[in-house]
C-alpha cells in the first residue's frame, strides 16, 4: 500500500450479521418445507407447493449465506482507492478498476433503506461489456437503465458511511 492508496476494509460485523441472518432464514425455510402439511397459503391448502417454496427459499438463502461467509473470510479490502482509480470488492458483481479519467460525476441514490453512490461514466458500455458472466452484464445494463450508471457503490459491507465514501471519492476526483 503506497501513501496515495486508501484501502477501506470490509465490516466484519455487518458481513457476519448478514451471513448469520441468511443461514437462519434458510433454516426457517427448511422448517416450512418440513411442516408443509400444516401450512395454508392465502386460504389454499397445497403442501407440494409450500414444500417447493420452502426448499427453493432454503437453497437460495443458504447460497447467499455462503457468499457472505466467503466475503467475511476474504483478506482483500472492500474498496481500494489508488492513483489510477478505484477497485470495488464488496460484491460478486465487481467492475474491476474504474479509472478516475472515466468518471464524470457522482450521484447519490436511495434504494429501499440503503444509500448508494452511482458513478457516472464517460463510456458506460465499456464497463457493461467487461464481465464474462451474462447475468452480471445484464445486471449492469439494468443499473444503467434505472440509475444512469452501471457502477453503484454501497457502504453496507464497508467500514465507512456513504458520506465518508463520497467525500473520499470527491477528494480524489478533484485532485486528478
Amino acid at each position: 500500500m503506497t501513501a496515495s492508496t486508501i484501502e477501506i476494509p470490509r465490516s466484519t460485523r455487518k458481513t457476519g450479521l448478514f451471513a448469520g441472518l441468511m443461514y437462519l432464514s434458510a433454516c426457517g425455510c427448511l422448517y416450512i418445507a418440513y411442516d408443509a402439511a400444516h401450512i395454508v397459503l392465502n386460504g389454499v391448502y397445497n403442501p407440494p407447493l409450500v414444500r417447493g417454496i420452502g426448499i427453493a427459499g432454503a437453497v437460495l438463502l443458504a447460497l447467499l449465506g455462503f457468499l457472505f461467509t466467503k466475503q467475511l473470510l476474504s483478506k482483500s479490502p472492500g474498496l481500494v482507492l489508488n492513483a489510477e482509480g478505484f477497485i470495488d470488492n464488496t460484491s460478486g458483481a465487481a467492475t474491476g478498476l474504474v479509472a478516475w479519467e472515466d468518471i464524470v460525476g457522482l450521484r447519490e441514490i436511495k434504494i429501499g433503506f440503503s444509500r448508494f453512490i452511482a458513478v457516472m461514466l464517460r463510456d458506460p458500455a465499456k464497463y457493461i461489456g467487461r464481465p464474462t458472466k451474462s447475468a452480471t452484464r445484464q445486471l449492469f445494463e439494468n443499473y444503467q437503465k434505472q440509475y444512469g450508471s452501471p457502477v453503484l457503490l454501497s457502504t453496507t459491507m464497508l467500514q465507512c458511511t456513504p458520506d465518508e465514501l463520497k467525500a473520499m471519492l470527491v477528494a480524489r476526483l478533484t485532485t486528478q
